[in-house]
């Protein structure tokens, strides 16, 4: 079941940190076919075993001052993979680079950040569940100066009753601001469940309504 693959996916990502070759990790986890093995990896990581393997030597990153703080932007095969937020611990991201999408994305955030852009226009790749990726693409229809509740956004990804679940992947967008999670409530208006902290998501609330 689901449950059990994402115990699999979490165990196959330690095996292959470790170094491990894919076809051994696949029979570790009692895969007999390695093409089985595959497509649980990529539903539920978004990528494939040797793309997870690979990341490290092509992942490349950029920092942005904002008016919450310093941003990290991390770029991987020309895509937009994951923008670390003060509060985020910066492992696992590679090496300083600059150009391409990486200079593409600090120039859009400074023009959210001046209210020159509503809208980002960028190649992203955020690696998750594919529950946390339905829940993801329900966030970018949010519009700017509005907010959902995580009832509404459950209800989007045909999980009504997984306002919970709809939460912990809000938590765990790897692409926040561009991934607009913050723009998520709690019932009765209260601002909660952004990783950034509260003070970052009213800020961001304020000046998206100040400028819609």
């Amino acid at each position: 079941g689901e449950y059990l693959n994402r115990v699999r996916a979490r165990h196959a990502r330690e095996l292959l940190d470790a170094g491990t070759p894919i076809t051994d990790v696949a029979f570790a986890l009692g895969f007999e076919a390695l093409g089985a093995f595959y497509r649980m990896f990529k539903q539920e990581t978004g990528q494939t075993p040797q793309q997870y393997r690979d990341r490290r030597s092509t992942t490349t990153f950029a920092e942005c001052e904002s008016p919450i703080g310093k941003l990290v932007a991390v770029a991987a095969a020309g895509s937009l993979v994951r923008l670390l937020l003060p509060t985020d611990s910066a492992t696992d991201i590679g090496v300083p680079g600059s150009g391409g999408v990486l200079d593409e994305a600090i120039g859009q955030l400074d023009e959210y950040f001046n209210a020159a852009r509503r809208e980002f226009d960028l190649p992203i790749s955020p690696r998750g569940t594919a529950f946390q990726r339905s829940v993801w693409d329900a966030l970018r229809r949010i519009g700017y100066g509005r907010t959902a509740s995580y009832a509404a956004i459950a209800a989007q990804v045909g999980s009504p009753k997984a306002a919970r679940a709809v939460g912990q992947a809000n938590n765990r967008n790897p692409i926040p601001v561009v991934i607009p999670c913050h723009r998520v409530i709690g019932s009765g208006g209260s601002l909660v469940g952004f990783r950034g902290g509260v003070d970052a998501k009213r800020w961001l609330l304020e000046h998206e309504l100040s400028h819609a």
